[in-house]
């Protein structure tokens, strides 16, 4: 008897039931395909190597040699009445809602004059020779967006909103809570040197890690992705002095 002949005696439900196996093996073919085309992709855009994706996060210029000081304080953007914890020795960072509770280790320069970045994937670096977390001005965190292996400490750095929680620990168990302002992407030809360094009247942060498009050829992204935020303090209310000498020159 030929196959053909067998396969029509075949009750109709067993009929069925062998063309869903057929079915069944051509799409996991497909899907298993798919994977494995996917699977270089994603190796090249996160550098290849140990040593190309070491360079992966752009070069982050230096703040000027000599910044010029922080104002003391203006009407615009008043000194807390609550001061914050300077974390001199910061040794961990946490970001609850990336849940990220990370290592922090100290960074210098680069032979380039641009800041160091961390050798270890899940390492936060934190630029030393700035202003330390809780301290007047911009101090200054970075980390690596991905590895060669996968996500690095800041691959969700883009999913934080205003208002979220940054949280840096010091070696002594002290801790100073941070609050998201916004986020920026500037490519390196581009970076906001002044925004990032320039003085400010309060202890604020800036998170800094690559984004953009990847240079295949150079191994770098393109781009760097920017947070702000600022020391969760209580700032005075507007004194009566000042609101009645604004109502009084309002026009009308």
């Amino acid at each position: 008897m030929t196959e053909r002949a067998r396969w029509r005696q075949l009750p109709p439900w067993r009929r069925l039931s062998a063309w869903h196996g057929v079915l069944l093996v051509g799409v996991m073919l497909i899907l298993v395909s798919g994977f494995r085309l996917a699977e270089p992709a994603f190796d090249a855009v996160r550098g290849g190597s140990g040593a190309d994706a070491a360079n992966e996060l752009p070069p982050i210029p230096a703040p000027p040699p000599s910044p010029p000081p922080a104002p003391t304080g203006t009407a615009t953007s008043p000194a807390p009445t609550r001061p914050a914890v300077v974390i001199s020795d910061p040794a961990r960072l946490r970001i609850p809602r990336l849940s990220v509770d990370a290592p922090v280790v100290h960074l210098g320069l680069a032979a380039d004059g641009t800041i160091a970045v961390p050798t270890s994937w899940g390492d936060v670096g934190w630029y030393d020779r700035g202003p330390a977390p809780g301290g007047i001005g911009p101090s200054v965190l970075v980390g690596h967006y991905d590895s060669t292996s996968g996500p690095a400490v800041f691959y969700r750095l883009n999913q934080l909103v205003p208002g979220d929680k940054v949280v840096v620990v010091g070696a002594s168990g002290l801790s100073q809570t941070f609050l998201v302002d916004r986020s920026e992407e500037a490519t390196k030809s581009t970076f906001p040197t002044e925004r990032v360094y320039g003085p400010v009247t309060r202890p604020e942060l800036r998170l800094i890690t690559c984004g953009g498009a990847f240079d295949f050829q150079t191994r770098h992204y393109l781009s760097n992705l920017i947070v702000y935020a600022h020391a969760d303090t209580t700032l005075p209310a507007p004194s009566p002095t000042t609101s009645a000498a604004a109502a009084t020159s309002s026009p009308g």
